[in-house]
């Protein structure tokens, strides 16, 4: 009889955790202050469709910020530098596969484009973007 109360205990505890940790629930990412900008925190829950749009919206915003970089650009690259920070945040607090980020970059940037993208934007993110273009 208690073994039986132990399994069923285990049972409910490992189904209120969604299976040992295998479900995707999100998390709280906060973007620092930028350019007057103040910080936001963004809670996140996971959802394979809202993971795939925050990349594609990603990948649109770094292919603009990286046609505006550097120094034959015609005016800052900012705005697109503060939207991807935004949709990087979304993308990070629904605690998305890197994977689907990179097929994005992938599909939307040239290889030159993703390598000025990565060149200019600040290590972190730089490294995190080039992480999921290995993937």
């Amino acid at each position: 009889m208690r073994v039986g109360v132990v399994l069923l205990a285990a049972a409910v505890v490992l189904a209120g955790c969604g299976g040992g940790g295998s479900a995707r629930r999100g998390r709280t990412v906060t973007i620092p202050s930028y350019a007057g900008f103040p910080p936001a925190t963004i809670t996140g829950t996971y959802s394979a469709a809202a993971c795939a749009k925050d990349a594609q919206a990603l990948a649109r915003e770094g292919r603009l910020f990286a046609e505006h970089s550097g120094p034959a650009a015609s005016y800052s690259a900012d705005t697109y530098y503060i939207d991807m920070r935004r949709f990087y945040a979304d993308f990070e607090a629904r605690d998305c596969e890197p994977a689907t980020l990179g097929g994005a970059l992938r599909a939307t940037l040239t290889r030159h484009e993703r390598s000025v993208l990565t060149g200019y934007l600040p290590r972190d993110m730089a490294q995190s973007i080039q992480q999921a273009l290995a993937r």
